[in-house]
Parts: C-alpha cells; sequence; structure tokens
C-alpha cells in the first residue's frame, strides 16, 4: 500500500502552460502534436515485474528505459527555458519551477539531467521489466510490450476507417477512442473522486477500473511529459513557444526546421514507437497554421489573423483533403460561446464565428464582467427532482486574465491585425520557486477584481504589486522588518519612506545636509508629497533594507537620491535582483 500511494504521488496529469501572454508578432505560427500521444507512450512499456521492485538513491539507475519512480531535489541552472519537473499546486496545475520538490518518473530525471538540472533522489523505487520465456531483449529491455497488440489493432482500425468513412466519421473517432479509453481505464480513480450512483440515489466513491495502474499511469504522463521538455528546450532561442497543450505546442518553427531538433534520446524513441505503430509516420504533425495568435491564458488561444484558404484539389475519393492553414486556432479556457449560424455551416466555420466572438470578448473584458453560461442539470438533480434534460442558464463572471503559471516580463504593445487594436503583450520566464508563483497568484487574484491587463499602465500596476507581495514574503520569511504598503501609493512610496528612515537615523552613509523641512520640502519638489512631520517621525522608527522592488517609478527617484547624496549606499534599500 506505501508504494502504491508513492506511485500515485508521482502521477500527474498532462503539461499545460502558456509561455505568452497577449497578441503575437504577425508570422506563421504552427500547432504541433505528438502523434497518438498516450497511446503510443503505452507502447513504450514492456512487462512490469511488481513483485521485485528496487529502491534507488543512484541517479544513474533512472537514466536509462527504466520504469523508475522518485521524490527529487531539482535545481535547474538559471538560463533554463522550460524546466522539466511538474509540481501540483492543488486546483491552480502544475507548476514548473527551476528548483524545488517533486515526485517524477525515470524520464523526466533523465531530461532534467541532460540540460545540466542538479537532482538529489530523496526516495526511489525501480521496478525491473519482466522477460516472457523466448522473448528478445534490445538494449536490456524485453520487446514484448503490455498494450502492444491492442494499440496496433486500434490504429489500425482507425487508419482503415478514416480511409473509408473519413477522418472525422463516428467510425473513425470511435476507433481514436479504443486506444485513448484504455489509457482512461489505467488512470481511473488514482486520486478519490465522487459520482453519483442512481440505484443508491447517492454519491460514491468512483472505484478503479479493473486495469488501473498508479505504476503504468505514471509513466505514461511522465514519458510525454518529458517528451514535449526535451523537445522544447531545443529550439533554439530566437524561436519562439507560445504555450504547450497536454501533447502539443504553438510555435513559429518551421516544420523541416523542427525535424532536425527531434534528436533527443526520447524523441528517438518516440519515433521508434511510430514507425512500430504505422510504418513511415512522423512523430510531430502540424494540426493548425496561422498568422497570428491571441494567448490568454493556459488553454486559452485565439486567431488573431488566419492565412488565406488555398484551393485543394479532390483526392482520389473525391473529397478535399483539409489542409493545417485552414483551421484556426481556438481553445476557449473554458468559456461558452454562443453564435447564430445556420445548420448546413460546417464545424470549421462555426469556429471562425466563434473565434470573432472570442476575440470580442477578450478586447473588451472589464473586471466583473459576466457571460451566459448553458449547461445541462446534473444527474443528482435529473433523479431527485424530476428535472427534465433541457438547458438552463446562469451567469458567471469571466475570467480571462492570465493564470501566471510562468512570470511575465518584456512589456510592449501589439495590434491584433484583424481588429487594429493594440493590446499588451509579455513574454514569460520560469519562477524560481513554487513560492514565488504562490505569491504571484494571490497577488493576481486580489488585483483582477480592479483591474485587467490590457494596456502598459495596467502591467505597471501589476508589475508592482507581485514585485512588492514577493518581497515582503521573502523578507517575512526570513525574519526581517518590512513596511506596509498603502493602498494606492505606487513602490516609489515605499523608497521614500525607506528613505527617510535611512537619513533620520544617518545609516547608509547618509548625513543630515538638509534640515527635516528643507528635506520635506526638496522630496516635494520633485513630485513626491512629503509632509513636515515625517522626516522627524522617521526617527522613531526601525530602518528596513532590501524593502523596496525595482520598479521603473523607484528606480527614477532613486537615481535623483543617489545624484543628491553621492556618498550613500542607497542600493541597501532595493530588493536583490
Amino acid at each position: 500500500m506505501a508504494l502504491e500511494a508513492f506511485l500515485t504521488d508521482c502521477y500527474a496529469g498532462g503539461r499545460n502552460e502558456s509561455f505568452f501572454i497577449g497578441p503575437s508578432p504577425v508570422g506563421v505560427w504552427r500547432d504541433y502534436d505528438l502523434a497518438g500521444a498516450y497511446s503510443t507512450g503505452l507502447v513504450d512499456m514492456p512487462l512490469i515485474d511488481f513483485e521485485n521492485p528496487r529502491p534507488s538513491l543512484d541517479v544513474e539507475d533512472y537514466l536509462g528505459h527504466v520504469a523508475g519512480y522518485a521524490l527529487v531535489e531539482f535545481a535547474h541552472p538559471d538560463d533554463t527555458r522550460f524546466p522539466v519537473f511538474a509540481v501540483s499546486r492543488g486546483g491552480r496545475g502544475l507548476i514548473f519551477p527551476l528548483k524545488g520538490t517533486a515526485y517524477a518518473t525515470a524520464a523526466e530525471i533523465r531530461v532534467a539531467h541532460d540540460l545540466g538540472c542538479q537532482i538529489k533522489i530523496r526516495w526511489g523505487v525501480i521496478y525491473p521489466w519482466r522477460q516472457l520465456p523466448g522473448d528478445t531483449l534490445v538494449d536490456g529491455v524485453p520487446t514484448t510490450r503490455l498494450f502492444g497488440p491492442f494499440v496496433k489493432a486500434a490504429r489500425a482500425l482507425r487508419t482503415e476507417q478514416e480511409k473509408f468513412e473519413g477522418k472525422d466519421s463516428p467510425e473513425a473517432l470511435a476507433a481514436k477512442l479504443y486506444a485513448n479509453g484504455v489509457y482512461g481505464k489505467v488512470c481511473q480513480s488514482l486520486r478519490p473522486k465522487n459520482v453519483f450512483d442512481t440505484r443508491q440515489v447517492s454519491s460514491v466513491r468512483l472505484k478503479p477500473s479493473p486495469i488501473t495502474n498508479p505504476a503504468i499511469g505514471a509513466y505514461v504522463t511522465g514519458f510525454i511529459r518529458a517528451i514535449l521538455a526535451e523537445i522544447l528546450n531545443r529550439i533554439p532561442r530566437d524561436c519562439t513557444v507560445l504555450s504547450v497543450t497536454t501533447d502539443g505546442f504553438l510555435c513559429d518553427l518551421a516544420e523541416e526546421d523542427m525535424a532536425t531538433f527531434l534528436d533527443g534520446p526520447l524523441c528517438r524513441r518516440f519515433q521508434a514507437l511510430c514507425d512500430e505503430i504505422v510504418p513511415g509516420s512522423k512523430m510531430l504533425e502540424i494540426k493548425h497554421e496561422v498568422a497570428q495568435v491571441v494567448c490568454m491564458k493556459t488553454r486559452g488561444q485565439l486567431t488573431g489573423l488566419a492565412f488565406e484558404v488555398p484551393e485543394v484539389e479532390p483526392d482520389e475519393a473525391g473529397t478535399r483533403k483539409k489542409l493545417p492553414k485552414e483551421k484556426i486556432v481556438l481553445a476557449k479556457a473554458g468559456v461558452q460561446v454562443m453564435v447564430e449560424a445556420s445548420n448546413d455551416l460546417d464545424g470549421e466555420a462555426y469556429k471562425r464565428l466563434q473565434n470573432e466572438k472570442m476575440l470580442n470578448l477578450y478586447l473588451d473584458r472589464r473586471p466583473g464582467k459576466k457571460i451566459l453560461l448553458k449547461q445541462f442539470p446534473a444527474i443528482r438533480d435529473q433523479w431527485e427532482k424530476g428535472i427534465d434534460l433541457f438547458k438552463f442558464e446562469k451567469r458567471l463572471v469571466l475570467s480571462l486574465e492570465p493564470d501566471l503559471k510562468r512570470a511575465p516580463c518584456t512589456p510592449r504593445m501589439i495590434e491584433v491585425a484583424s481588429r487594429q487594436r493594440a493590446h499588451i503583450s509579455l513574454d514569460t520566464r520560469p519562477w524560481a520557486t513554487v513560492e514565488e508563483f504562490d505569491s504571484a497568484r494571490a497577488t493576481l487574484d486580489a488585483w483582477r477584481r480592479k483591474r485587467c491587463l490590457k494596456t502598459m499602465a495596467d502591467w505597471q500596476s501589476l508589475d508592482e504589486a507581485i514585485a512588492l507581495n514577493l518581497i515582503r514574503s521573502r523578507l517575512r520569511t526570513e525574519g526581517k522588518a518590512t513596511l506596509n504598503v498603502r493602498e494606492g501609493m505606487p513602490a516609489s512610496d515605499l523608497l521614500r519612506r525607506a528613505f527617510l528612515r535611512a537619513y533620520a537615523h544617518e545609516a547608509l552613509g547618509l548625513t543630515k545636509t538638509y534640515s527635516y523641512p528643507a528635506l520635506a520640502r526638496w522630496l516635494t519638489d520633485l513630485g513626491y508629497p512629503t509632509k513636515v512631520s515625517e522626516p522627524r517621525s522617521a526617527k522613531s522608527q526601525k530602518v528596513v533594507l532590501g524593502c523596496v522592488p525595482r520598479t521603473e517609478d523607484v528606480m527614477a527617484l532613486f537615481e535623483r537620491l543617489q545624484a543628491e547624496f553621492p556618498g550613500a549606499e542607497l542600493e541597501g534599500l532595493l530588493a536583490g535582483l
């Protein structure tokens, strides 16, 4: 039971992050998907010998093709673009910080090790592969695969149905569901989940399926996250990755160039599996291609500018092949969009109508704005209250602000090309720790009640609030004093007050060259209103160091103070870089 609980802790969902905020530059943005990600991941696993687990604290033991699971302490190099290890923050999803502690699989440990990450195994276990009589070994790994025959049969059925019935036919979609459904059953009820039982007329705990297994579930999800991390970190730094969603990502790297970066050990392993399941297939395929993407948040991307749809001749079966340029990027972040359309409108045309409405919602959003949601009543209400199966309406607050899974940086205004409207855009970098994320997210949750992140002024306000909270949290953790934040005051007011305390105590090399009234008048004339009583009362207050964020307005005042008092060491008032 202890090992089962540990393996369940090593199980986590897909990698979902937005690496960019706002409208992207106009270019060519491609949506790459791993081919049959989770069903292919199942085929990577031979039979596991559950009877002979082997504990190991040696990182080297986890670098091969093994079923390894570990609790790790990690520290990525500071310049790592896309950290590997996932740390769960409950309802806020998975965060990928530069350092911390995480439950991980062998595949993730391998990728992080290749990136130069410092890894310490606090506790881990490796299960050997089980070799059947007559089974051959390739590099020490049995060729018999637990889910191989089923996944190959399901993929062959899907290929056959797509050929004769069409890619979006019910038959082809059902065949796709067969393979993905096996993965779903492997992970069913790994963590507690209640469902309504109509027989007992009460909520009951969903039972595991006959094939539920935390070792298999953790192995597959970890394998897919690791492959994505390997690919993302091999993409050149002069290319931009906008987002990653479970088994795909949006970036501006051309397909022929992308192929040159799929040479990592896990990519080679995944490509070999693709060739085994469907000979000649590629591990990455382009699903969409657009000229501009508007990134709202995780699982929230819109098309700011689509390409003109090229004319394509019908194939031998008389059907016209859909091209990536024809399919726009539309991920609505859970927002339900209702548009009026004729019944004969095809799915892609309907998506474009939804995209236009989502663009309106995003660009015109305001704090507290509510949208209409239509949904069916819960099964419990249908059963207990006899409610008919019809959709009822309710209003929910629209939430399209970024979720800050990564730290925003480099703000600039970019125009949404199809609307000629400018909106703030930001790159992002990984948080150093999950504690930094927690602080920033708490700040955002309070800040967005009154504002939306749409302009440079909005960003300056949010950036200051985040920086202040991060500094205050760090100082409190270290047991050091902080300054209270006055509502509605800029961050430069913190520097003004911290300076007054240092001046009154003649700390940091300051000498009293001004009388208190003269100092108050000088600061007021500079544009920083100061009461005559403030410098005098500062004498009775403690000097607080390292408490002021290095924002733009703070540094403007800092330079004036440093010029007026050149012998002082005022750097001590600012927080570290």
